[in-house]
């Protein structure tokens, strides 16, 4: 099985001995920034469209840490006029 290249050995070497298992090998890829990044980008590039937030892996509790991570982004980043739903986000001119 071929490695991520973020998935180091002693990173790996860590995983297996707090957890005794091995390191699932689509864990810390950067799948999830990626997303939250392109679809706040798909809303500053369509204003007042709804962007519905989906994550990589289709599950509600998946979507809810992918939407807390926008919100953090937009909040760490000072953006304006992002306005979130449960399940999506939008962004306002005014």
């Amino acid at each position: 099985m071929k490695l991520n290249p973020l998935h180091t050995p002693e990173l790996i070497a860590r995983h297996i001995q707090y957890t005794g298992e091995y390191w699932p090998n689509e864990r810390c890829t950067g799948r999830t920034t990626a997303q939250a990044l392109r679809l706040l980008a798909e809303a500053i590039s369509n204003p007042h469209t709804r962007i519905t937030i989906v994550d990589h892996h289709p599950t509600v509790m998946a979507a809810t840490n992918l939407r807390r991570l926008m919100q953090d982004m937009v909040h760490i980043l000072q953006l304006e006029h992002m306005q979130f739903t449960a399940t999506s986000v939008t962004f306002t001119t005014k």
